[in-house]
Order: C-alpha cells, then structure tokens, then sequence
C-alpha cells in the first residue's frame, strides 16, 4: 500500500477529507433538508439556548415549562454554535460535519494504537485506511445533515476510547494514569449528557486503562472514572432538581423508552404512547418528569405481568438495531430530501456498505487464524465456528448473528485477548445489544459502532493480519 505515511500527513489527509466530504452534503442539505424526527425538537430547544431562554418549551397556550425530556448534550452545543453564527439549519450541519471529521480523527488514532507493534510505514498507511473508510462509509457521510445526537455520542466515546488505548501500560496506579482516568471519565460524561446510557462505558473503560494492574486497582480505576463521569453530570442533575417536578439525572425519557419496549405492537422498534397504550393512571400526570416515572412504573408492571411475551419482543428488537440499518436514508426521507424510490436506493447502498465493512473485518480475522499455511484447517475449531456464524450472519441470518461470530473467531484468533483497540468493539456491541434489549431498537443506534469496525476492516489489506492479531505478533497493547 502506498498511503500518506508522514508524521503529518496521513491524520491531515483524513481529517480534511472527512471534513470536505460532509461540507459538500452540508452545503448540498441547506434549504434542502428539513429539522425531522427528534431532530425538530433538537432545533428548537437549541433556538431557545442561543437566546438565553434555557433548555424551556413554549406550549401552544404560550405557557413555558422547563424541561428535560430529551438528553441536553446535543441542544446545547447547537444552540451554542446558533449564538455565536446564527439559528440556521446551515449552521447545525457543519457543526455535524466538523464533529464527523474528527471521528475519522480518533479511528486514525485507534488504528495506530492497533498496529503500534508493526513498521511506522505500515502502521500509518493502515490507520490512513481506517480513517478513510469513515470518512466515506455512506451512512456516515449522509448522515450529515441529521440534527440528531449519534454522530456527536459517536465522537466523546471515540476520544475516551484514544485516550484508553493510548495509556502507556502500568505496574502500578501513578499519577499518569489517574490524569487520563479523569479526561477519560470527562469524555465518557460528555457522551452521558448526549445520551445518558453511555454511562454504562466507565466502568468497561476504567477496567481496561488498568489492563497491566492487580485487580484492586483495576477496580479501583473503575470507580475512579465513573465517579467523573457523574461529577460531569452533576450539575445538570443539580439543575433538573431545581427546574423540574422532581429529580432526573440527565433525560425524562427512560421510563416512556421502556413502556415502548413492551408494546408489541411495535415489533421492537418504537410505537407512540397514545389513546389504549397510554397507562389509565398516567392520563392525568401532566409534570414532565413525574409522567416519566409514571410510565416507567407502568412497563415494570408489564413486564412482570408477562415476562415471556415481553423477553419474545427481544429477538425482534435486535433485529430491528442490527439489521435495518439505513439510519442516513430514513432521515432524509422524513426531512423530505429523498422520495420512496431514493430512500430505498440510499438505504440499499447503506446496508450493502456496511456489511462489505462487516465482512471485510471478518477476512482480516480468518486470514490471522488461518496462519502462514492458509488453510480453513488450521483454525482454532472455535476460530472456524465462529467464522462460520460470522459469515452467515452478515449474509442474511442476521447481523447480529454475525457480530457474535466475529468476537467468537477474533477471540479464538487472539487466544489470550484481542488488542485493547478491538475491544471498544466488541464492548460497543454488548453493550448496544444489552439497552436495545430492554428498551427498544432502531438502526440509527448502531451509527456509533461503524466506525469501530474499521481498523480491524483496514486489517484485511494488510500482508499479516496475524502479526497483529495473534499472540504470536509484537502488538504491545494487547
């Protein structure tokens, strides 16, 4: 491969063109593309932020409440950039763009940390590649446009996880490590306020910055980042104390999110909480956070009340977060830039990209654990079986069959444990199914997790895979 490989010019290069890309479609977009789905809100309420107004709803009545029913993380920094340059759609997409391009940014990062046991030639021209496959993944290019919080969640995990995977490894706790614990949990506390079970990352984050410690201490970094992360927090939850009719840590939306997720109805996606559905005893509730918890209250009772009928939703949930994935075209179709036939032709070319990204992952998996001799043989059994899953599960078994085959055959290829860098991966992944299950699933909550797919996919071009992959390879952050 003959890549950018100096010292400046390949995180440049990805950079300015991720950065590029998303400007066209952001300038393409203006006038073009509407506010849509939870994006209109979004708009809104960050309107109301570069007025000085605060996170506060106006009513039809002309009546203003404060409120908190959706994350503050994304308005906030919208109506910020809407003070400083304007209330404009226009505005809103190039913050978009800036944050995807530092996405890019962060892979590029991650690749490095990955294939940081290789030549520096191979290793740049690798995470070059990494970084190129976001900056032009379809789904995250036209994303672009979406007023909504996945791309900005997407950029606070991406920067916590550099700043993991970049700690020099540890005997013992020093001072070194317990600085980046603390910009680790302030990272992983700005994606909370973005989306608030990003919070269910500090602990995995904290465990993993002490991969080299006794287990007291790894423990110990656990609670040390996730204590930041709700120091982060704090102030907005002291806010919420204050404004609403009751306390909330970030969002009054969890109890409607897993009310949804028992409704059938449904079929594991989201269904509107109106007429029959809403619970007799919340029709009066009006106080935002009250009816929240009303709700909430309402699901645990139908869940106990029908623990199976509510578990036989969980099948359909997955499926609806891991395998209709065209988060991009939805979008653009509700915000009325793209007709029925555009849709299904943005949403194919979404699918199709994202499993050749799947698929190339697992190439690079099969061809470390097939060895030198290249054989299916010499696989692990358990390399091959899950290989096996992998593959007939981004084929049309369903993806999140595959993702289960690919940390099955990169666990068996690893044989100890995959690189720390891998790992954001397959953690995303768990913890992604694992909310989704509970509550209910979309494609667009899988957005954050393409990227990490691509260092390992930039693997499939190299010569040895293995060499990083394997045990037997010099990767020293494994």
């Amino acid at each position: 491969m003959r890549f950018p490989s100096g010292p400046k010019s390949g995180p440049a290069a990805v950079f300015f063109l991720a950065l590029a890309l998303r400007a066209l479609i952001a300038w393409f977009s203006n006038g073009r593309v509407a506010a849509a789905m939870d994006g209109t809100f979004y708009d809104i309420v960050a309107r109301r932020i570069a007025l000085g107004q605060g996170y506060t709803w106006q009513w039809p009545d002309g009546a203003v409440t404060y409120a908190a029913h959706y994350p503050v993380g994304y308005p906030a920094l919208l109506g910020g950039a809407y003070a400083l340059f304007g209330p404009s759609l226009w505005i809103g997409f190039l913050l978009n763009a800036l944050v995807g391009a530092l996405c890019a940014l962060c892979i590029y990062r991650l690749t490095l940390s990955l294939t940081a046991g290789l030549s520096s030639e191979r290793s740049r021209a690798l995470a070059f590649l990494a970084g190129l496959i976001v900056a032009i993944l379809p789904t995250l290019l036209f994303y672009t446009p979406a007023l909504m919080t996945e791309g900005l969640v997407t950029l606070f995990i991406l920067a916590s996880a550099v700043g993991v995977a970049e700690a020099k490894e540890a005997s013992q706790l020093d001072g070194r490590l317990g600085l980046r614990s603390i910009g680790v949990g302030l990272g992983l506390g700005l994606a909370t306020l973005v989306r608030p079970q990003s919070v269910l990352f500090a602990p995995v984050f904290g465990w993993l910055l002490g991969r080299r410690l006794a287990i007291s201490r790894r423990i110990g970094l656990m609670a040390l980042v996730s204590t930041v992360v709700l120091l982060t927090v704090s102030p907005w939850m002291a806010r919420n104390c204050a404004r609403m009719d009751r306390c909330v840590l970030v969002s009054a939306n969890g109890g409607w999110n897993l009310l949804i997720g028992t409704f059938p109805e449904g079929e594991g996606g989201w269904a509107a909480v109106e007429g029959a559905r809403v619970p007799s005893n919340c029709r009066e509730v009006f106080a935002e956070a009250a009816k929240d918890a009303c709700f909430g209250a309402a699901g645990r009772v139908r869940i106990a009340e029908a623990p199976w009928a509510w578990l036989r939703l969980v099948p359909q949930k997955l499926r609806v977060t891991f395998d209709y994935t065209g988060a991009a075209s939805e979008y653009l179709s509700r915000a009325g830039a793209l007709s029925e036939p555009g849709r299904l032709r943005l949403g194919g070319l979404e699918i199709i990209t994202q499993r050749l990204l799947f698929g190339l992952a697992l190439v690079a998996v099969v061809r470390a654990s097939r060895g030198r001799g290249g054989a299916f043989g010499n696989m692990p059994w358990a390399a091959r079986l899950g290989a096996v899953l992998s593959g007939a599960g981004y084929l049309g078994l369903g993806a999140a069959y595959g993702h289960l085959g690919l940390w099955l055959a990169t666990r068996a290829t690893a044989r100890s444990r995959p690189p720390i860098s891998l790992a954001f991966l397959f953690w995303s992944l768990g913890l992604t199914a694992l909310v989704h299950a509970v509550f209910f699933g979309a494609g667009r909550y899988t957005l954050p997790l393409l990227p990490l797919f691509a260092p390992l996919a930039a693997l499939a071009f190299d010569k040895d895979p293995a060499q990083v992959l394997t045990s037997r390879g010099p990767a020293p952050d494994n």
